[in-house]
């Protein structure tokens, strides 16, 4: 993504913004949007902190969860879950994001806010607790200085609301400068284009009650990812059509899926042995066969071995390449082909008879009639009984 608006370093330029705030009075485009930006720059966070090292500090002891669903205002109708802690997701006891002003004494105003992820900026998107009201809690004068933001819920702004919003935001800082309209909303609509609608941040800082000032710098919590976003989103297979298949592979399997990104899948086939994969490998598929990012038509890859005797048992799952996440498995079954089970069976025959043979006594065979006689054979023995039928009345004259 490129670099957002506090990417600028306003040392870099000494220019006088006067010729393009000035109405009508610019000289030339190209001096008009480095001017622009620089001026945008105001919307960052201001860096001028009272810290020092033994100093007041905010620090987080409970980071938020990795993703959560963002929900628009439509669907902000009943109740939904609220954004937890990160450490809800492996010990499953509930917890809230939670940060604690150390170094302090007095009263104090915690604030919560969303900022962006490449950047200190604030979000496009709101941060409301179930009552739609702003996030902040006021502190003691004495006693703990933990904060624990519980029951929020992140509002996603609409995408073509971001220029404006920036708009706004600009002319509700910059009451009394002058600019021309027309390039500061365009140069609004690119800016918008930068900010990532699918990662936030959490940004904590601590006020002073009276003024309003800030006792320390604030600080950001890790990134919170939308949950429904195809980017980013928890990767799941709802329905497969079939769950078996030839060895040799090249079968059509369709699966439905959560919402994927048709450049940003694949479908891997992989088999455990003792708890470590011995074999993997990708099915086929087109960006075309991916359909409306729900479902997948594929083509199932050859197993290793085409010749298997009796079945196999693997497993497939997604994979996202962008972030390495995957899907639960689900299996699937190389079925053997009916000739190769039936070589193993006439092998197991064949070995069971020599042993069988190998353990009997050398005169167990009574009779030659007990051998299997050769085709040749039987029609010799069966020639000369005839002919002794006929040779019989003779031999009583």
């Amino acid at each position: 993504m490129s670099s957002c608006p506090s990417d600028y370093d306003p040392s870099e330029s000494s220019k006088s913004p006067q010729s393009i705030w000035e109405s009508g009075g610019y000289s030339s485009p190209s001096q008009q949007v480095p001017q622009l930006t620089s001026n945008l720059t105001e919307l960052s966070v201001d860096h001028s902190y009272r810290y020092n090292g033994n100093g007041p500090y905010l620090q987080i002891t409970e980071q938020p969860q990795k993703y959560f669903r963002f929900r628009y205002v439509s669907e902000m109708v009943g109740t939904h879950g609220c954004l937890l802690g990160k450490s809800y997701t492996t010990n499953k006891v509930k917890t809230h994001p939670t940060v604690e002003l150390v170094n302090y004494t007095g009263r104090a105003l915690i604030k919560c806010q969303l900022s962006q992820n490449k950047s200190e900026d604030e979000h496009p998107h709101k941060l409301l607790d179930e009552q739609d009201r702003d996030m902040s809690h006021h502190v003691p004068e004495h006693g703990s200085y933990r904060v624990v933001f519980a029951g929020m819920g992140i509002i996603h702004a609409a995408k073509k609301e971001v220029a404006g919003w920036l708009y706004r935001k600009y002319i509700q800082q910059n009451k009394n400068e002058k600019f021309n309209k027309k390039e500061l909303e365009a140069h609004c609509e690119r800016m918008s284009k930068e900010i990532d609608l699918n990662i936030v941040r959490l940004k904590f800082s601590a006020h002073d009650i009276d003024t309003g000032i800030e006792i320390c710098r604030p600080v950001f919590s890790e990134p919170i990812y939308n949950l429904k976003c195809a980017s980013t989103n928890d990767l799941k297979i709802c329905r497969i059509s079939r769950c078996y298949g030839r060895p040799r592979g090249g079968e059509d399997i369709f699966i439905f899926v959560e919402k994927v990104n048709k450049k940003n899948i694949q479908v891997r086939f992989f088999r455990l042995e003792n708890g470590e994969r011995t074999w993997s490998a990708m099915a086929n598929f087109l960006l075309s066969d991916v359909h409306h990012q729900y479902a997948i038509a594929f083509r199932t890859p050859p197993y290793v071995n085409h010749q298997i005797s009796e079945d196999v048992q693997v497993f497939i799952e997604l994979v996202r390449p962008s972030d390495g996440r995957t899907s639960a498995p689900m299996e699937f079954t190389y079925k053997a082909e009916q000739i190769y089970k039936q070589n193993k069976k006439r092998k197991t025959t064949s070995s069971y008879s020599s042993l069988d043979s190998s353990s009997g006594s050398a005169g167990s065979i009574k009779s030659i009639s007990e051998l299997p006689a050769p085709v040749v054979f039987a029609e010799n023995v069966s020639f000369f009984y005839d002919t002794l039928l006929i040779l019989q009345p003779m031999t009583n004259l």
